[in-house]
């Protein structure tokens, strides 16, 4: 499959995405949102990929919105405006349900839309240059889509006070602020991400999905019936032919053969 916003590439048992507009800092145009989706849905349906691992090309991982975009849009009515804007909703609420780890690789910039995509990997890894940002307030705009990435990885404050005051932050308070899980030096961050994507590709197939699928149902449950919904879950592990396998695995003190079943 051709994509002209980004590249896609598979090795055992990882899809390597790359938002790859360098010469414009990769911004998430409706297209790029489009092609992301369709990437993702790719990889998803994929047995062969367990994990995916999602990094930018040049200085920057996304700069957010099309600026050149935004202007074509001025003119034009609100009901076409939805529509397109359901490009980008899509992308987010795809990653909001997507039931393989993303590992994100955060080579440089990530603003607006580029820092919700940051927020809505369950890894995130960030090169020591890194900066991040809700920066829309600045163009007289607010980062709506990217709202629940940012709450439920931020938390309601942070959220806010990044949203209301455009203020840009670099990766270490990134990573102490819970959006990145750990500063890399830079021109590392790759390895590091596709170190962590191997990792988990020689994990159970079915832990990881069925754990996934798991906590985003339950993420606004009440307590009291998410703990329900769960002890339902591992019923259904211990059921399975993974389970039964890495614990023999473990006895006899070799790897495990996962069947993700």
């Amino acid at each position: 499959m051709a994509y002209e916003t980004l590249t896609y590439q598979h090795d055992a048992g990882v899809a390597e995405i790359t938002l790859d507009q360098p010469e414009k800092h990769n911004p998430l145009s409706n297209a790029a949102a489009l092609e992301l989706t369709a990437a993702l849905e790719r990889a998803h349906d994929d047995n062969d990929t367990t994990v995916v691992v999602l990094t930018g090309a040049g200085e920057s991982f996304s700069a957010g919105g099309d600026i050149e975009e935004f202007s074509d849009q001025m003119d034009k009515r609100a009901t076409e405006l939805f529509d397109e804007g359901g490009a980008s909703a899509e992308l987010f609420q795809l990653l909001a349900r997507y039931e393989k780890p993303v590992v994100g690789a955060i080579n440089g910039s990530a603003f607006g839309g580029g820092c919700g995509l940051a927020a809505a990997c369950d890894l995130t890894y960030a090169s020591e240059r890194a900066q991040f940002g809700t920066t829309e307030i600045t163009l007289g705009l607010f980062p709506m889509v990217i709202l629940p990435a940012l709450r439920t990885t931020l938390g309601d404050q942070k959220t806010l006070e990044l949203a209301l005051t455009g203020r840009r932050i670099d990766a270490a308070e990134a990573e102490d602020i819970g959006l990145v899980t750990e500063t890399v030096a830079d021109g590392n961050v790759l390895d590091r991400a596709h170190e962590t994507a191997r990792e988990l590709a020689g994990r159970s197939p079915l832990a990881l999905t069925l754990g996934l699928h798991a906590f985003n149902e339950t993420t606004d449950m009440p307590a009291e019936r998410a703990i329900e919904t769960l002890n339902a879950y591992r019923v259904l592990f211990y059921k399975s032919h993974d389970l039964k396998e890495g614990a023999e695995a473990f006895l006899e003190d070799r790897d495990p053969e996962w069947k993700g079943v």
